[in-house]
């Protein structure tokens, strides 16, 4: 028997680690990265003549300081229309015209006060920009995925500068600064800014302090971070009544501070970033991009001909703001720093005895200053990296020398058309080296991402072949053909790949002497014999049909628009499929499977319209609260019981584990639409279901006898459902009710077929189904392929706080769901749809050698299907990795179909070992 023991879970450990290698080697070229440079800034070492000395005073460093004190508020997630006042709208929405405050002081002071729309760098989460609006760099792609592991920043940022050159600072709220800065700050009141449904703690402890501290003048920098609007989208919404309380809470506290500071104080009010319409951000969106900042002083005299375009309110990036703090505090610009002065706050200082000519000379000469810092920045960074040529940086110093010779030149009485033009030339200056850098760091490196590439495009083939001649296997060949190709790839050669690591030959030539060894013992084989031979007669249908399917969708993934709309991509390839069902219904002349079929279309409706990801949603009814979330919950205890009778089993302690997890999770959601959840309640409650959805498990899975596969896969799903529903949120129950259903009705509709018109029936093609419907449920349940779907809140049922492993494991459960259920279910969809009627006197429906090909080709064809997806999805990102999106759009959908297709591959190999396990 082909399949028997535990050879196919060494089959799908095998392709589960070639998979890996792959991606692995692939993301190295593919994702960029960033050498931090190790010098710092110093104020006895400027970057350029400092051009009239006399300006400066004691104290100042590059240039003269501005102002005294510095109070910077960031409130999380502050989106540019949240702080723009829109006086037409009669009916605001609850997050529209809620900072009424900032809208007075720019119409009643806009002398002192001015509003940009504040442009972040994508990944939009909290610690890359924070290490953007500290260093002034550009962030590379691949550090989003340090947002949750905050390590120090060691290359020059403005905490440094301020603590080399005497400011105290003074820090409150989000912990993250202080993992970012440890003991860097003078005072510090850091909270835990993890846990997102936590709407007050931060906030209240910012509250506490800020005004007396402030008052209190012990401070050079003050820094205070607000969490409550962040928190606010995450657990509801951005247009929700809480983020209308939220909103009302900071528009009082601007009003007090801005009551409660000096002349000499400039005060920076602030997001990090934006959010969608769901509260959620970390992707590329325009409304995640689209921060505000409010700037305020006395000592700001911004005249209209101070404002550098007309309209109201101009787009500055975040990293501006870096340069800008520095020189207008009489601090060092940080080394690395790629942004430029926001001229406004030069332009604009409230000095009588200035002109406007010489407040323009004034920024001119910081603009000298920071463009001469730029320019250092990349001399010193093409020492250790050949990403800028020797040729580029040469025709830029001779730019910037050209801007400097007529700065030179220009004195005081020469015309302002004079000093605007050398305004012009350092701005221009600027913008073009940050494009350069966003040109040049998207630098890749070919060798390993070719090699990625042909590594999938052979497991694919090596894989199907798998599929279609199960055996040789030749095991004991390929450890050694892995031995072999590891050993040569270590050993010195004439010549080693620059851009491959030492470290990942060995791993290369175990994937390449591995794969050799199999498709050649393959090819052999078919060269022998015939490959039809080994195909089935009644496989050729599914063979056209699934070549179809996936050529349709491995097409699409080559346009940005189709990735963007995938989820119509699935469902209209999911209705084609159903379609062609519903034709072979009608050949069959059999009423009651075309009846199912229209059931299966209904339910596939309904899956349609079932969103997930909704943990507390305070906006419904109590009645629609209670047929949405509370009703549906007996569902599926009642279809898996049924099922169950078919065998002739009753399973009464399945029954109690069932009842009494299914009644902890109704007391816990009505609890929380009651906003009665206790911290005791939210933790316990749902602790205890995890706890007996495994210790329901690991009693009635062994009271399974040898050759059993159906039973204990429908029990196994029967309690695992339960938790995962949970993660889902409070719209869990109808989505999952209805998800599993589909898949029966899916799967009694081709058995039906099968005895009606092909009774020897491989069905490869309904594998493929479960595959798209897989993909339909991810985004049934609210997620897309971009960081800010992910539902983070889900790590915090049964946590109170972030725990990295508990609820980093719990916020995969929920993402994945989809394929958890379908690999858990596969087994008991093939064999249903095989099905022959169970023993006499036995409930298990007899197991044997076809059956074992069945569901062993079954495995090996879902994971074929993610794996060719994610292949696809490779070929796309290397095609386009010079397109306009492939960091919005293409990156993305590489990491989580490269995901996808590791987490299916790790599911295979679970479960077909649990399933090995029980023979």
């Amino acid at each position: 028997m082909k399949w028997r023991g535990g050879r196919l879970t060494l089959i799908t450990i095998y392709f589960f680690t070639l998979h890996i290698i792959a991606f692995l080697i692939f993301s190295k070229g593919f994702f960029l990265t960033r050498y931090e440079v190790p010098q710092k800034s110093h104020c006895r070492e400027s970057p350029a003549e400092i051009k009239g000395r006399e300006f400066l005073k004691e104290g100042d460093c590059w240039s003269p300081t501005k102002f005294d004190k510095l109070v910077v508020i960031i409130i999380d997630a502050l989106r540019y229309d949240y702080a723009v006042y829109d006086e037409n709208i009669t009916s605001p929405r609850y997050n529209a015209n809620k900072l009424p405050t900032i809208n007075h002081l720019l119409k009643n002071q806009p002398e002192h006060s001015h509003l940009f729309r504040f442009l972040a760098d994508p990944p939009t989460v909290t610690m890359q920009r924070l290490k953007g609006l500290t260093t002034g760099s550009l962030p590379t792609f691949i550090d989003i995925s340090s947002n949750f592991d905050s390590s120090s920043i060691q290359e020059d940022n403005l905490i440094h500068q301020f603590l080399s050159n005497g400011k105290r600072v003074t820090f409150m709220g989000d912990d993250t600064w202080e993992s970012l800065f440890p003991n860097m700050m003078n005072k510090s009141w850091p909270y835990p800014s993890f846990n997102v449904k936590d709407l007050h703690t931060v906030d209240d402890g910012v509250l506490l302090h800020l005004i007396p501290e402030i008052r209190s003048q012990d401070f050079d920098v003050l820094i205070a971070h607000f969490l409550g609007v962040d928190h606010v989208g995450h657990r509801y919404e951005s247009n929700h009544p809480a983020m209308a309380d939220k909103l009302t809470q900071m528009d009082k506290m601007i009003g007090e501070v801005v009551a409660s500071i000096t002349p000499d104080t400039l005060l920076l009010i602030m997001g990090d970033h934006g959010s969608t319409d769901e509260g959620d951000h970390g992707g590329a969106s325009e409304k995640e991009l689209n921060a505000a900042l409010f700037v305020y002083s006395k000592s700001l005299g911004m005249s209209p001909s101070s404002r550098i375009e007309s309209q109201q309110y101009r787009a500055i990036s975040q990293i501006d703001l870096v340069p800008t703090i520095s020189l207008a505090l009489g601090i060092p610009i940080p080394y690395g720093n790629l942004g430029t002065i926001i001229p406004e706050l030069f332009l604009g200082t409230n000095d009588p005895q200035n002109s406007d000519r010489e407040k323009l000379m004034d920024t001119n000469h910081n603009l000298h200053v920071n463009t001469h810092q730029t320019l250092q920045y990349l001399k010193s960074y093409s020492e250790i990296s050949s990403e800028f040529p020797e040729k580029l940086i040469h025709d830029l110093t001779t730019r910037l020398s050209e801007a400097d010779n007529l700065f030179r030149r220009t004195k005081s009485f020469h015309p302002v058309s004079d000093h605007v033009t050398i305004f012009q030339q350092y701005v221009n200056f600027q913008l073009e080296i940050v494009d350069i850098c966003r040109q040049m760091w998207v630098s890749f490196d070919l060798i390993s991402m070719v090699t990625g590439v042909v590594m999938l495009i052979v497991i694919c083939f090596a894989l199907l072949l798998q599929i279609i001649l199960p055996e040789p296997f030749p095991a004991v060949f390929m450890g050694a053909g892995s031995i072999i190709g590891a050993i040569s790839a270590s050993l010195p050669m004439g010549f080693e790949p620059p851009s491959i690591h030492r470290i990942t030959l060995p791993l290369i030539g175990y994937a390449i002497g591995s794969l050799t060894v199999l498709i050649a013992f393959k090819l052999k084989f078919i060269l022998k014999t015939s490959i039809m031979s080994h195909v089935r007669r009644d496989m050729t249908w599914d063979i056209v049909t699934c070549s179809m399917f996936l050529s349709i969708h491995g097409i699409s993934l080559f346009s940005n628009s189709f990735i963007e709309n995938e989820n119509h991509v699935i469902r209209f390839l999911i209705s084609t499929f159903l379609a062609f069902l519903g034709i072979f219904a009608v050949r069959s002349k059999n009423a009651e499977i075309v009846g199912k079929i229209f059931i299966l279309n209904v339910l596939f409706k309904l899956n349609v319209y079932t969103t997930g990801g909704i943990y507390e949603d305070a906006n419904t009814s109590a009645i629609i609260f209670f047929l949405e979330t509370i009703l549906p919950l007996p569902i599926l205890p009642f279809f898996f019981w049924k099922f169950f009778r078919i065998f002739g089993e009753d399973f009464f302690s399945l029954k109690a584990f069932q009842g009494i997890l299914l009644l902890l999770v109704g007391i816990y959601w009505s609890l929380q639409k009651m906003d009665s959840l206790g911290d005791w309640v939210a933790q316990i409650v749902p602790k205890s279901i995890y706890l007996g959805t495994f210790l329901g498990i690991f009693r009635i899975t062994r009271s399974f006898g040898s050759g059993a596969i159906l039973l204990p896969c429908l029990t196994l799903l029967s309690l695992l459902y339960i938790p995962l529903m949970l993660l889902q949120g409070v719209k869990g129950a109808v989505g999952m009710s209805v998800f599993i259903v589909t898949l029966y009705y899916f799967a009694e509709v081709c058995r039906q077929l099968r005895c009606e018109l092909r009774p020897n029936f491989f069905p490869m093609s309904v594998v493929l189904a479960q595959a798209f419907f897989t993909v339909h449920y991810f985004f049934g349940s609210g997620h897309r392929y971009e960081f800010s779907s992910i539902h983070w809140a889900a790590g915090f049922v049964g946590f109170n706080e972030m725990n990295f492993f508990g609820s980093g494991a719990l916020v995969i459960l929920e993402t994945f769901a989809a394929p958890i259920i379908v690999v858990i279910a596969l087994p008991c969809i093939i064999l249903w749809v095989s099905k022959r009627e169970p023993n006499e006197n036995t409930s298990i429906i007899p197991i044997d050698g076809d059956d074992y090909d069945r569901y062993g080709r079954s495995f090996l064809m879902y994971m074929f299907f993610f794996g060719f997806n994610a292949t696809m999805t490779t070929l796309s990102a290397f095609t386009h990795r010079r397109h306009l999106m492939v960091w919005r759009v293409f990156a993305p959908k590489y990491i989580f179909d490269g995901i996808f297709a590791m987490v299916v591959d790790l599911l295979v190999v679970l479960i077909s070992y649990f399933i090995s396990s029980m023979h």
